[in-house]
């Protein structure tokens, strides 16, 4: 018995549905890192039904993964890939990083179809503001099929000036009402920009945004694998914590070769209770106390009702994107329809 992921797609098509009702524009899943851990193919032909836009993608690989599943949705590849001719084949979009990038595809002599990103102040990827008129040149004369143009935005601080950046480049388009705009990330889908007509939706896809009430997809359990009754002075662990309290010792079956992180100090809950680990955490297991005893097989919830995903990054100082791309694939999911 080990760890269990309950995925639960219904949320997903509700959190979906709603902010394609909030926002009444065209939307980009981002479905990277396996879906941010909540399953790559079972989100993705989920989406495919509800007829998204377009589904954004980390890799080459995730991208063939959909397609060997036979979702035919739309896809944007964030990664820099060189597979042309596969790319041209399983109609896949490339996002364009650099000058440079955009030149490499234009030698291909191929229709690839392309989004362009703007470097606005995030610093990391993107076209200049001075390089866009040499880049559509560029494209005007070759087989690129410009079918988008986006940015990324940095932060609320940076906001405001990134889109002032952003709009300046895109009133230099003619024809950018043809085009698919995006320029807001799950944090900024509430926010108007009279250009932008897509957004992209990670997080808040899964459940996660400020201002909307959305649902949690994903809730997490770990089964008690052995209780053990301990006294006063005992030790648990590596670290051979010591025992401050007549109890019992719970080993449950989660540890950081599931990508439950050591630095975690776990909380969990059971049965209108919650629990504290004891000892650091193994590769496979790791320890919780108990003053009452707890039957071997019971899961313990530690992510879902009672230790929301906001909970645990606030109790660990990590941030959810943390948390969902450190979960390794080997732990079991079931997923509820």
């Amino acid at each position: 018995m080990r760890a269990l992921l309950k995925i639960n797609l219904k949320n997903i098509k509700y959190n979906y549905l709603e902010i394609k009702n909030k926002t009444n524009k065209k939307i980009i899943a981002v479905l990277k890192d396996n879906a941010y851990g909540h399953d790559l193919v079972h989100v993705g032909k989920l989406l495919s039904t509800l007829n998204v836009d377009m589904i954004a993608l980390a890799t080459f690989e995730e991208a063939l993964t959909l397609r060997k599943n036979l979702i035919f949705t739309p896809i944007l590849l964030f990664e820099r890939c060189t597979y042309y001719k596969l790319i041209l084949h399983y109609k896949i979009t490339l996002s364009v990083t650099s000058l440079s990038h955009l030149k490499e595809l234009a030698d291909t002599s191929l229709p690839l179809m392309i989004h362009l990103e703007i470097e606005t102040g995030f610093n990391r990827f993107g076209l200049e503001e001075d390089q866009i008129e040499k880049a559509l040149s560029i494209i005007n004369n070759s087989k690129l099929i410009l079918k988008g143009i986006f940015t990324h935005i940095a932060s609320s601080f940076t906001y405001e000036n990134q889109i002032k950046t952003f709009n300046n480049v895109i009133e230099n388009i003619p024809f950018y009402n043809k085009l698919l705009i995006h320029i807001s990330s799950s944090s900024y889908i509430l926010k108007q920009n009279i250009y932008e007509n897509t957004i992209r939706i990670g997080l808040a896809l899964y459940g996660i945004h400020n201002e909307l009430k959305l649902k949690p997809a994903m809730s997490l359990y770990a089964p008690v694998l052995r209780c053990k009754k301990i006294n006063v002075g005992d030790m648990v662990s590596y670290d051979n914590e010591i025992i401050k309290e007549n109890g019992y010792v719970l080993t449950l079956g989660l540890g950081y070769g599931d990508g439950w992180k050591k630095e975690y100090k776990t909380i969990s809950y059971y049965q209108n209770e919650y629990y504290h680990q004891v000892g650091i955490t193994n590769m496979d297991a790791l320890m919780i106390y108990s003053k009452k005893q707890i039957e071997d097989k019971k899961y313990i919830e530690l992510l879902g009702e009672h230790l929301t995903i906001q909970d645990l990054c606030s109790c660990y100082n990590i941030s959810p994107y943390d948390f969902y791309s450190s979960l390794s694939p080997r732990i079991k999911k079931e997923f509820i329809t």
